[in-house]
């Protein structure tokens, strides 16, 4: 807007018109037929017209519509990216923070979903997570419905660790009081970290049974809950995943099978909003003081700094979210085999 939208078309006109100049001294060259006294132009009225005409074609149809989606968004470019754009700006040996987060759940719905008696200590299900950003987002944990979980004495309470990572994650020491079926885990009602829906300008929504984003009716109080995912690794981490639907395509669609709380925390420039840990800061900067915060009340369990490979923007190298908006999306999956 700073710019000017005169401005703006002007450039695009010098960039189309320099590019016809090249494609045609490149036919010549490769002596390639085609008819450059009539190129078509994206700025002349009879193409605008045609994509339009296209356009309106499949609007009649039902071939046009708008939903949710979660996408690789750059906050700089305020763009979402294509797989092919996504693909070029990928970067080895990116570091981030590694933190392992503690949710309280109620020893007595513990126990009754569980069998396992805490004897009065509290217990916590131990989640993994690269960007603790998203963390004021989250809305479920997911557990493997066929792994079995340790329950480990630590520090006079009882962590929840997949039995596979509880020495790797609590030492070789780590003994287990019990074990429980994650299975079992299912449906289970924990603490939230942070509630944005009532305490700051947080975007706050629910998929309804269809699976599409609606407002939040009701109280948010007891829908932050349990549920059982395939995709759960057993290899890494705790065995227990964080799940926020605004920020990732698995957690998007888990959040419409299980009709979970949307909490958007975060806008598109990629900025935090009010009523969580650093309210204004970029995401990325806004990790250490989202990670400080939990572990001043005692929900941080461990925390170290990784190195793997993350998606950066291609055009100016700003780190992409995966960040759920509403697009305009044309049905192709529909007309596929009509097609073939």
């Amino acid at each position: 807007e700073a710019y000017g939208i005169a401005a703006f078309n002007r450039k695009c006109k010098e960039s189309v018109s320099r590019y016809v100049d090249e494609w045609t001294r490149l036919s010549d060259r490769i002596a390639f037929w085609a008819d450059m006294e009539n190129p078509y132009v994206t700025w002349h009225n009879d193409y605008i017209e045609t994509g339009w005409w296209i356009f309106k074609q499949m609007w009649d149809h039902g071939n046009v519509y708008q939903d949710y989606r979660s996408t690789p968004h750059c906050p700089r470019c305020g763009t979402s990216l294509s797989d092919h754009e996504l693909s070029l700006g990928y970067e080895e040996d990116t570091p981030d923070p590694s933190v392992y987060i503690k949710f309280r759940v109620d020893s007595a719905d513990f126990a009754k979903a569980t069998g396992f008696d805490s004897s009065g200590k509290n217990v916590f299900l131990v989640a993994w997570t690269t960007t603790p950003w998203t963390l004021p987002g989250n809305t479920a944990l997911a557990a493997s419905a066929s792994a079995t979980y340790g329950l480990y004495e630590h520090e006079g309470e009882y962590l929840v660790v997949a039995s596979t990572l509880g020495k790797a994650l609590l030492g070789e020491v780590a003994i287990a009081a019990g074990t429980v079926q994650g299975e079992s885990l299912a449906g289970l009602a924990y603490v939230p970290l942070y509630t944005p829906e009532t305490t700051g300008d947080a975007t706050v929504l629910r998929f309804d049974h269809a699976g599409h984003l609606k407002p939040l009716e009701g109280s948010p109080e007891g829908l932050r809950r349990v549920i059982n995912a395939d995709y759960v690794s057993l290899d890494d981490g705790s065995g227990i995943v964080h799940i926020a639907p605004a920020f990732g395509t698995e957690d998007f669609n888990e959040g419409k099978l299980y009709r979970l709380l949307f909490v958007q925390h975060v806008d598109t420039k990629g900025l935090m909003s009010t009523g969580v840990p650093g309210p204004g800061l970029f995401v990325k900067d806004a990790d250490p003081v989202v990670t400080a915060d939990l572990k001043e009340r005692g929900l941080l369990l461990r925390e170290s700094t990784i190195k793997h490979t993350y998606p950066f923007c291609w055009r100016c190298k700003t780190p992409l979210l995966y960040y759920a908006k509403p697009s305009w999306y044309i049905r192709t999956t529909s007309q596929k085999e009509k097609l073939l």
